[in-house]
Order: C-alpha cells, then structure tokens, then sequence
C-alpha cells in the first residue's frame, strides 16, 4: 500500500488527537498537564509534517477535477445541516452564557473600543473605564468587525462565531469541488471540534472572541495555497492586523516564493498588504500615536503578571491548563523566583520559533525541488505554530484553537491535490 494512502488515513487522526488534548483530554481530568502538552504539541506537529511527507519527492502535482461525482448535492446538505446544527447549539450556549467582566475582560475591552470607534473618538486612546488603566492592545481587525454587531445591537460574538462558519464553508466548498470524500471528513473533523468546544470548553467561544482570529487564519491557509496574489496579499494583512502569531514565519514565507521562482506573485501580495495596512491601520489610528505599537508589545513581552496569577491550587491558572511547556519552567524554579522561570521560558520562546523557522528554510532550500512551494507554505506555518504554541510564555488555552482550525484547513486544503 502507498505511503500516502496511510498518510491519508493518520493525517485525520492525527487532527482529532489534538482536539481531544486540546478540547477535552485534560478539562476531564483524563491526562496531566505534561502529558497533555506533549499530546498536544506532537499531535499539531504531526498534522504538519505528514503533509510535507505525503508530497515530498512524488512529482508533479495536480489540483484533482471532481466535478462529474455523482451524490453531487449529498455534501452541501450534509455541511447545511452541520451549519444549521451548529448555530442552534451556539444559540444556546451564548444565551446560557452572559458577557461578564468577572470571566474575562476581552469582550467588554472590545466593546469599549468598538463604541469609541463608531461614536468618532479615538479608538487607541488608553483604556480606564475596566477598572485599571492599560494601552489598548487590540490591532484594528480583532475587533473592527464587531462595528457591525454595535450597529445593529446583537451580541458580538456571533460575529465570531459567523467568521467562522464562512471560513467552514469556504474550505467545504473549495474542497467538495476536488476531492469529495475529504470533504466528508473535513466536515466531520470541524463538527467534532466544535462539538468538543461547546461541550467543554465553552469559554473559547463563549468568553473570547478567539474563533473570528482562527477564521482568518483558515483562510490564509486557503490564500497561500493559491496564486491570486489579492487574497494572499488581503489574508496576509488581515492576520497581520488581528493576531500576529505568525508574524516570525513570515520570512519564511516571503523566502520560499521568492526561491520558488515567484517574484510577480510575491511583489503584487507585498504591495496589496502594505497598502490594506497603511488604509486600515497605520493612516486612520497608528499615525495619531505612534508610540501605541511599541507600548502593546511591550506589555506582551513583559507579561509576568500572569505567572503570579494563582488558581484555587495555589498554581498560575494560564500555565497549568495542559495546553503548553511554561509550567515546566515555573516548576523548576518555583513560585520564590518566578521571574527568572518566566525570562528563561520567554528566550526559550523566542530561540524555538525562530529556529525553527530557519531550519525549515534550509530545509526547503536543499529540497526546494522535491515538494511543490504551496504544500511546504501551508505545512511550515503548522509547523511554526505547533512550536509557538507549545512554547508560548502564557500558553492560554483559547488561543490553541486557531492551531486547531489550522489543522483543519490544511488538511482540505492538501487534499484537492494528487500526485500526476
């Protein structure tokens, strides 16, 4: 049997074990935290390297023509149905569960920023009305969509929940079009997750608006996985100015299209990110004060506080949730002198994804001529992120969802591929 038919069945299995670790493994109290992280970080990183494994060396590939399948409308209604389902269950949970400062402050700091925008005031102005004062950390995209649910008085988090889908339905389509059976499963594997979410870890959509971050993040896989270089260019930006995880695999990817031979396609996506940033960021609210950036990532950088925030257990709550290695760090030098556990896991943080990022590069340099650029482009920012995640210096369990949704799409995306 083909190592890529064996490929095909673990790349899915592979997904599920890290929505279990992520979703429900250890929120059931069924694996420690270090077991859980471990579970976690090899199961995304898996989903990424079995996908440069399935295309390495094979030749030539072919986006696959599926359109004179039969069963043609069997699809569209079964992803209905998920879409119909899931937005009934999210029903309820968002009425079952109420916007209260006391769980998190990320909806109401974004309805305090959302309110200021669309009543003329300046939307970066530093935030007191929380009860403290901090700089306003958002960029415009994590929380500029949600001026629509202000203007027509519903509850923003379906706007995350809506980006969600339409990210859902953008890889279902896509996907259906060229491979039917992955299609199945692509709605399967979502439905499973979310599923999983709703069940037990509702905070994640609950609490954070984290599904409309990981919904750009599905459709930049959907971007780089093309040559159009306006969606490249706009899901590039649109990243870029939500939540910029992926900011240190960027010359990763702007060194692969280059060596690969696209130089047009990498000028044309440049320039149309730069000027979606300048338009939506840097012109209406960074260029009024150009001191906000540096103080945000500031604040990021420095986040020990975090690591004194303890739980019921006597333990930081954000490190000690199966979902990263920081705990590890803190356990070593204990709670006496956290704050060189915190440097040492944030320089750890820093070398990892970093290196990591250039080991790939040099990967893709010697074997630039064995795996199509689009696949290594799509599996290297899985990768990246199985290692930032894992490495992350307050790993918050909400935000693993986007890996999670990347996993997602990089297995529908793969699949409208065979080899010629």
């Amino acid at each position: 049997m083909p190592l890529r038919t064996y490929i095909n069945t673990l790349l899915p299995l592979a997904i599920l074990t890290e929505a279990f670790s992520l979703l429900f493994l250890h929120k059931q109290h069924i694996t420690s935290n270090t077991l859980n992280a471990i579970i976690l970080f090899i199961s995304s990183l898996t989903t990424g390297m079995l996908v440069i494994m399935k295309f390495y060396n094979t030749g030539t590939i072919q986006v696959i023509d599926a359109s004179g399948k039969k069963n043609r409308y069997v699809i569209p209604l079964t992803a209905i149905a998920a879409i119909v389902w899931m937005a009934t269950d999210a029903n309820s949970v968002l009425k079952r569960i109420a916007i209260d400062i006391h769980w998190s402050d990320i909806i109401p700091a974004i309805q305090i920023i959302v309110k200021r925008f669309v009543h003329g005031k300046y939307p970066y102005a530093p935030m007191t009305e929380l009860g403290y004062t901090t700089p306003v950390g958002y960029m415009p995209f994590h929380w500029l969509p949600y001026s629509i649910a202000e203007f027509l008085k519903f509850d923003y988090r379906w706007i995350s929940f809506s980006a969600f889908i339409l990210a859902f339905t953008v890889l279902v389509v896509r996907t259906y079009k060229r491979n039917v059976p992955a299609a199945i499963i692509t709605i399967i594997l979502t439905t499973a997750s979310y599923y999983q979410m709703s069940r037990y870890s509702t905070g994640m959509m609950a609490v954070t608006v984290e599904l409309l971050i990981a919904a750009y993040y599905m459709l930049l896989v959907t971007g780089i996985n093309g040559n159009k270089y306006m969606v490249i260019g706009a899901t590039v930006a649109i990243c870029l100015l939500s939540r910029y995880s992926f900011v240190l695999w960027l010359p990763l990817g702007i060194f692969v299209l280059y060596t690969s031979g696209h130089k047009i396609l990498l000028l044309k996506a440049t320039i149309t990110s730069v000027v979606i940033i300048l338009l939506c960021y840097i012109i209406p609210f960074l260029s009024k004060d150009w001191t906000v950036f540096y103080k945000t990532n500031t604040g990021y950088a420095g986040m020990n506080w975090e690591w004194q925030h303890l739980c019921d257990n006597g333990l930081p709550c954000n490190l000690f949730n199966g979902v990263g290695f920081a705990h590890l760090y803190y356990n070593h030098y204990g709670q006496a002198n956290y704050k060189a556990a915190f440097e040492l896991c944030r320089l750890v943080f820093f070398i990892a994804s970093i290196g990591m990022c250039i080991l790939m590069g040099i990967w893709y340099w010697v074997n630039k001529k064995k795996i199509d650029y689009r696949i290594f482009l799509m599996a290297s920012l899985k990768i990246y992120l199985s290692v930032f995640f894992a490495c992350m210096i307050v790993p918050y369990d909400y935000l693993m969802i986007t890996g999670l949704l990347i996993s997602m799409a990089l297995y529908a995306e793969q699949a409208r591929y065979r080899v010629v």
